[in-house]
């Protein structure tokens, strides 16, 4: 498999970006309050499957071993998986268990989520 180079600033840039999208498409007045239904309603299988494969086309664009995904809504934890290897070398499978190193990647995300509430 070829290794993809990926500078960081356009990491960031494209981190950054996919963390301003959710805020595109919130309404700029009041939101409408959620059912309790619908507040914290897991994903349906076939939302599963979609996630599974967005997940799985990201890791192949940018040759990503392992990719771990949270939802969560309202205090409450909707959706966690793990896609991929955390050890390429022992084929050990990733799981939402475990730790990434970061560093100071998720700065940006936070900033959107405050700036944009």
């Amino acid at each position: 498999m070829a290794q993809i180079t990926l500078p960081r600033r356009r990491f960031m840039q494209l981190v950054a970006g996919a963390a301003a999208v959710p805020a595109w498409f919130v309404p700029s007045s009041a939101p409408a309050q959620p059912s309790p239904a619908t507040e914290t309603a897991e994903p349906t299988q076939s939302e599963r499957v979609e996630m599974s494969n967005l997940a799985g086309g990201f890791m192949h664009r940018y040759a990503m071993p392992g990719l771990s995904v949270a939802v969560g809504r309202a205090g409450t934890l909707l959706y966690e998986d793990a896609f991929g290897w955390a050890d390429r070398e022992t084929r050990e499978a990733l799981l939402p268990t475990h730790l990434f190193r970061i560093a100071s990647v998720t700065k940006p995300i936070a900033s959107v989520a405050i700036f944009s509430r």
